[in-house]
């Protein structure tokens, strides 16, 4: 569907650059052309409808499975059968899991139709800039709503494709949050979870504050542990990380599977994958550490208080000298300094940014 659209864009392209503008002939001619592709258009919107009723079926599925197996479990715990039913209880785990795969593939398909449909409207309105076209307006609003609904019920920004905005999706468990989608720092539908580039805010919080986030998303910000945790739990995540020296050399560190846990394990980096990348891996040693703060110390290993002592929040251990400080004090021209916002060295960075995308979207690409 979307093929044919293409090549009915492009002969109405070439037919207005052979003819005169002024040939209200040819006029006519594009007009009906684009008369028909809203009629077809309008269908596709029609299909879409169509996908969203069944992906809401699906999802009502899910929680009927989800119930019966807490039946399950629930059965289990009163008459001694676990071992009997742990096969029923995988099967279903099992189960829930295709559908939601199933619906999140559905859904990222009708969005990738509904942006096709939005650009191929915009450029038949470029195109014909000063003719009327019937009804081009409510078709062009619905997409743009069904396209704003979609994206709130996302849980990622894969949505936004190569597009860098704020944009409102579904953190589980936590609800609409607004979040920074960038399309250009590591390629499509990357999340930013930490991002500095002028040294305000001050990253020297407490740990409530780093718990639940802070700043602006249009400047200096941290995204939350607690919504990192949920981000990072709901599926396999991938991690990179943006570097920028005074110099203005870039490098990347990237990491294929980043995962966070929760508030009860002091926000314990959990995972981080296989690495890839130019900056050298200062991560891993923070492996299995907890979060600390100022008013929190979890660095079991150490003498002292790290956070304290490093000037930020972070996933410090005993040996730091082989590791990070990416929400260190934020220094505004390079220097070798304990507390410095830095990859290694304790040498002061200009910029770092801190992104986090779903893995399989490393396989869709």
């Amino acid at each position: 569907m979307k093929f044919c659209l293409l090549i009915a864009v492009a002969g109405f392209y070439v037919a207005a650059a052979v003819s005169p503008a002024d040939n209200p002939l040819i006029i006519t001619s594009q007009l009906v052309q684009v008369e028909r592709l809203n009629g077809k258009l309008q269908e596709k919107i029609d299909e879409l409808t169509v996908k969203l009723a069944e992906n809401q079926f699906k999802e009502k599925q899910i929680q009927v499975l989800k119930y019966t197996k807490g039946l399950l479990e629930n059965k289990c715990g009163t008459d001694g059968n676990v071992e009997a039913s742990n096969g029923l209880t995988d099967e279903l785990v099992n189960k829930v899991a295709q559908l939601r795969s199933i619906i999140l593939s559905l859904k990222e398909n009708i969005q990738l139709s509904q942006n096709t449909q939005l650009k191929l409207l915009n450029q038949l309105q470029n195109k014909c800039d000063g003719h009327t076209i019937q009804n081009s307006g409510p078709i062009i609003g619905s997409i743009s709503n069904g396209m704003n609904d979609f994206i709130a019920r996302s849980s990622n920004c894969l949505p936004m494709g190569q597009q860098t905005t704020i944009a409102t999706i579904e953190i589980p468990r936590i609800g609409p949050t607004s979040v920074l989608c960038d399309g250009r720092t590591a390629g499509p539908g990357w999340l930013v979870i930490q991002r500095r580039f002028d040294g305000s805010p001050d990253f020297y919080r407490s740990w409530a504050e780093y718990r639940n986030g802070f700043g602006q998303l249009g400047g200096d910000y941290f995204i939350g542990l607690e919504t990192l945790y949920r981000l990072t739990s709901s599926e396999p995540h991938e991690l990179y990380i943006h570097l920028e020296n005074f110099n203005g050399m870039k490098s990347y560190a990237r990491y294929s599977n980043f995962q966070i846990g929760g508030e009860d394990t002091k926000y314990e980096l959990r995972m981080l994958g296989a690495f890839s990348g130019t900056a050298g891996d200062r991560l891993s040693g923070s492996l299995y550490s907890k979060f600390s703060t100022y008013d929190q110390d979890n660095n079991q290993g150490g003498y002292y208080n790290t956070a304290v002592s490093y000037h930020g929040g972070w996933w410090y251990f005993k040996n730091m000298a082989e590791g990070c400080n990416l929400n260190g004090r934020y220094f505004n021209y390079e220097t070798a300094n304990i507390q410095a916002m830095s990859w290694k060295d304790n040498l002061s960075l200009k910029s770092v940014t801190m992104l986090i995308r779903p893995q399989r979207a490393m396989y869709q690409n």
